[in-house]
């Protein structure tokens, strides 16, 4: 799973590298722990997500398959 650009300033795009995954959900939680932004993923192979109203940070995002973690990436919003 690729995550990028990194920093990023309006807008995160993801790639998945294999589709065997099935109800894929992704949440972007702040440092202090708080989920400031949570999705369903639709196209697996190209996404992308629209991060212009969080404010400048470092993030992690939670990548879910069902209820199961599958990926956890960290990025930095300028």
């Amino acid at each position: 799973m690729s995550l990028y650009p990194n920093p990023a300033q309006s807008i995160l795009n993801l790639k998945f590298e294999s589709n065997r995954f099935s109800n894929l959900k992704v949440e972007i939680i702040s440092l202090d722990g708080k989920k400031v932004k949570s999705s369903s993923l639709s196209n697996y192979e190209n996404t992308q997500i629209d991060i212009s109203n969080l404010s400048q940070g470092v993030y992690l995002t939670n990548f879910y398959s069902g209820r199961v973690l599958i990926a956890s990436k960290k990025f930095v919003k300028n």
